[in-house]
C-alpha cells in the first residue's frame, strides 16, 4: 500500500507514496466526504479550490 523511496542520500531521507493499491479506496473515501462534509471538504479531497461567492 506505500512504498519508500529515498529522495536524499546524505544524510539519508525517504518519502513514502501510496501505491496504486493504497490509492484504490480513493474514490469511496471521497464520495464519504461528498456526502457527510460538503462540498468544500470534497474539493480538498479532489486536489482543487473550493470557490464561494467568487472568492478562492
Amino acid at each position: 500500500m506505500l512504498e519508500r523511496r529515498p529522495y536524499l542520500t546524505n544524510p539519508v531521507r525517504h518519502e513514502y507514496v501510496l501505491t496504486e493499491r493504497g490509492r484504490s479506496p480513493r474514490p469511496v473515501i471521497v464520495a464519504l466526504v461528498d456526502s457527510t462534509a460538503g462540498p468544500a471538504a470534497s474539493a480538498v479531497m479532489r486536489g482543487g479550490r473550493y470557490e464561494e461567492s467568487g472568492r478562492a
